[in-house]
């Protein structure tokens, strides 16, 4: 049985900092493959900047080479209204190629605390219940504290696994996308590749060099 990993972003564009969440995750936790799951461009909750295709295209690039790393499409082929957490969770482990498999959601102590909140999160007990998580720490939010105040989270508290990273990740896609609106050129916060993608399609408002 192997232990895979599912992390869902919307990866526009991704990041280093995406690239080392899921690095560490991998050799901390002893993952066996971790797969990034890219949001559908239609998803209600989120606004995306370029389309399907060249955040696939770009994810593609980024994890080139990696074995351990994987794109799963899934939520790109559902509807906009069918995509949660919990149903994509439900229906990958229907999957053939993950059936017999130990699966985990893998996310932020940002959404940890959206769980908490309950805003955004449909069936969140059966959400907590069929699943398990491994939570890395994001800068000054208390993971166990979260969990303590919350009684369906503590209820489950035995399905969450805790990555503590000594340097905090605050490379996020929505700085890198600013810096590209003002003319900036955020070369290093994203692998070569991924830069010189955004480059050649001229993508979130990317302004030429000047020489």
């Amino acid at each position: 049985m192997a232990k895979y990993g599912f992390l869902g972003s919307a990866f526009d564009p991704i990041t280093t900092g995406h690239l080392n969440t899921i690095q560490e995750m991998l050799e901390r936790k002893g993952f066996d493959k971790i797969f990034l799951m890219p949001s559908n461009n239609h998803r209600k909750d989120k606004d995306m900047h370029v389309s399907d295709e060249h955040r696939v295209n770009m994810l593609k690039l980024a994890i080139e080479g990696h074995s351990k790393f994987e794109i799963e499409d899934i939520e790109l082929h559902q509807s906009p209204w069918d995509i949660q957490t919990y149903n994509t969770m439900r229906k990958l482990r229907e999957m053939e190629k993950y059936k017999g498999h130990d699966l985990y959601f893998l996310m932020g102590a940002d959404l940890l605390r959206d769980i908490a909140s309950g805003e955004k999160w449909s069936h969140k007990e059966d959400l907590l219940k069929e699943n398990k998580f491994v939570v890395i720490r994001r800068e000054n939010i208390d993971m166990h504290e979260i969990i303590a105040k919350d009684k369906l989270l503590r209820k489950y508290e035995e399905h969450f696994d805790f990555i503590y990273w000594q340097v905090d990740n605050n490379i996020s896609s929505s700085y890198i996308r600013d810096e590209f609106e003002i003319g900036h050129h955020p070369k290093f916060y994203m692998p070569e590749k991924v830069y010189k993608y955004i480059e050649e399609h001229q993508l979130y408002g990317f302004v030429p060099e000047k020489d």
